[in-house]
């Protein structure tokens, strides 16, 4: 999502405000820390275009990341 993001010029704040939440919340969303539901998902994809399926599988990856490093 961060390449996107970066890619279309859009900040963490920008993406907050898009989403309607905090810089700190969205910056949770794309790192991972805080998962996302599905409608907060769909507009991600939607502002970045991007697909979804774009996001679960680096969604999957980290994840598969972080318990290897466990």
């Amino acid at each position: 999502i961060k390449e996107k993001r970066t890619e279309k010029g859009f900040s963490m704040q920008d993406m907050g405000d898009y989403l309607g939440v905090q810089k700190s919340t969205y910056h949770y969303y794309e790192s991972g820390e805080t998962s996302m539901d599905i409608y907060t998902i769909i507009s991600i994809c939607n502002h970045l275009g991007l697909s979804w399926s774009e996001i679960i599988e680096n969604a999957e990856k980290k994840s598969r990341t972080k318990k290897n490093k466990k």
